[in-house]
């Protein structure tokens, strides 16, 4: 028998109550002070999960979590940056330089390296947020107790446990390493100062203070444009100090070691994907214990693939979105892995891990530049996708504060899901944990439900309203308080295009 239902619909189980006492935070180290609202997404098209991370919801795998901001120790709040207006920071292009020199000659720069400080954060990157254990072990713990995939045909949606453990430890997206860089991110002025030539010598005194090259040069200039030479007017016409885009600084040269990027898609699980993931999962196995002290055991492959590999989207008629993991190949070897959701209107960031034997390359800074250039790639062909998701922003964490000294970047309203300037949402972070944003106080959420009639059930092999779900089964008071609360978290919109799984038991 196969479902009756719309085709390239969503598909969820909602796990009404049960975080309601509340789990160990990885912030601030409370016991039970964390707090979320989850359910299991069988499938979602990328629109789906676009309205979702919009309205505040992330997904570890399979499983989505929005946190319960006004109650949770340390709320969390979607930030994003647009990719179209992104420059990279003078440190950022020290990390590039590095790439270059190393991939030209084979030079490993020594010492601190510049981006990183932090080094054990700059690859954990999980989806933003809900650490359910140490802020310093990033590797995911949990099982979904084996939960069954619904069946489209036969036997239909099969057994489905009662309780959903999503021990994940979770920590905030790898980014840490732009705590330095930060502190350089100050507004450089591009233009060269003019330098006043009446009082100089054509030639500069050996006793005297020696001026620069560029100085001489810039000398040598000023003094043929005063003799009338006119092949010093071709420069005047030309722009000053054009700062290159971050296309051309991400323009890798090929000398002493070749790197390759490639893009492969994981959900469905791609052929390439298939023939990658032994040293894939060879690689996280290495970051893991290397930078998380992590066991060989708590590496299992299925794990990871749990983790990192399973996904609910299909990428539908746009074959463009999905989830994918941008690979990053040195002279063949795979050495880093960024796993990513290509949305509608962005590029989510959701995890990175890389071969601890070439951490000297800065790779955490270095691909998350990579994956602004991506969004911005692909901004050429689908003009509605222009940002840059990096998870959740935690202001009351402060090894979490880095994220908001990224330019052009706004952070979601918990209440409205309007976006604002981080700059203008800081003071009032400063104030309290949390905040609403939205200064209009008689705006609130558009999409929250006058009723819960149109919302889509799927219920024995069958989708229908929930008007006909309740004629169907006699529906407890509190169930019909858990279906409204669903509503509420999605929003008037997904409540209709979502199924949401309803068993005999519930």
């Amino acid at each position: 028998m196969n479902y009756c239902i719309r085709a390239m619909s969503g598909i969820v189980q909602y796990f009404a109550g049960e975080d309601d006492n509340g789990h160990r935070c990885g912030y601030c180290r409370g016991s039970v002070s964390n707090f979320n609202k989850g359910m299991w997404a069988y499938v979602l098209t990328p629109q789906h999960y676009q309205d979702l991370i919009d309205r505040g919801w992330r997904r570890s795998g399979k499983y989505c979590y929005k946190p319960c901001m006004k109650k949770t120790c340390c709320p969390q709040y979607t930030i994003r940056c647009d990719a179209l207006s992104f420059k990279p920071t003078k440190s950022q292009k020290k990390v590039i330089k590095k790439m270059h020199r190393f991939l030209m000659n084979g030079r490993q720069d020594t010492g601190k390296n510049v981006g990183d400080a932090n080094e054990a954060f700059e690859g954990s990157r999980v989806s933003g947020g809900d650490p359910k254990g140490d802020t310093d072990n990033a590797q995911f713990d949990g099982d979904y107790r084996d939960l069954e995939e619904p069946q489209m045909s036969g036997r239909g949606v099969g057994r489905i446990n009662d309780k959903i453990k999503y021990d994940t430890e979770i920590i905030d997206s790898r980014m840490a390493d732009r705590m330095e860089e930060s502190k350089q991110s100050r507004p450089v002025c591009l233009s060269q100062p003019e330098i006043n030539t009446g009082n100089m010598s054509k030639t500069p005194s050996r006793r005297g203070p020696s001026l620069k090259k560029k100085d001489l040069r810039r000398q040598k200039r000023a003094e043929k444009r005063k003799a009338g030479d006119p092949s010093t007017n071709v420069e005047s016409s030309q722009p000053k100090n054009r700062e290159k885009t971050l296309d051309e600084w991400l323009t890798l040269p090929h000398g002493k070691h070749k790197l390759e990027i490639r893009l492969v898609r994981t959900a469905p699980y791609s052929q390439e994907a298939k023939t990658s993931d032994e040293a894939s999962h060879l690689v996280y196995t290495l970051y893991q214990m290397k930078v998380h002290d992590s066991t060989q055991e708590k590496c299992r492959k299925s794990d990871w693939k749990q983790f990192l590999i399973d996904s609910p989207l299909l990428p539908g008629a746009n074959h463009l979105l999905g989830s994918f993991h941008q690979q990053y190949w040195l002279d063949g070897r795979l050495i880093a892995v960024g796993i990513l959701d290509l949305l509608p209107s962005c590029v989510s960031s959701v995890y990175f891990y890389y071969d601890p034997e070439f951490s000297f390359l800065s790779l955490g800074t270095f691909s998350s530049l990579c994956e602004i250039k991506l969004t911005r790639d692909l901004n050429q062909t689908l003009p509605t996708l222009r940002y840059y998701y990096m998870g959740f922003y935690i202001h009351s964490c402060p090894k979490m504060r880095y994220k908001g000294r990224l330019p052009n970047s706004d952070l979601l309203c918990p209440e409205t899901y309007t976006w604002h300037p981080i700059a203008r949402c800081l003071p009032m972070l400063e104030t309290s944990k949390y905040a609403r944003f939205e200064p209009n106080k008689t705006l609130r959420d558009p999409l929250i439900p006058s009723s819960i009639t149109q919302t889509s059930i799927l219920y024995e092999q069958t989708g229908m309203t929930v008007t006909e779900y309740f004629k169907r089964k006699k529906v407890s008071h509190r169930e019909h308080q858990q279906i409204k609360e669903y509503c509420e978290l999605v929003g008037s919109k997904l409540m209709k295009e979502l199924y949401l799984l309803r068993l005999p038991t519930d």
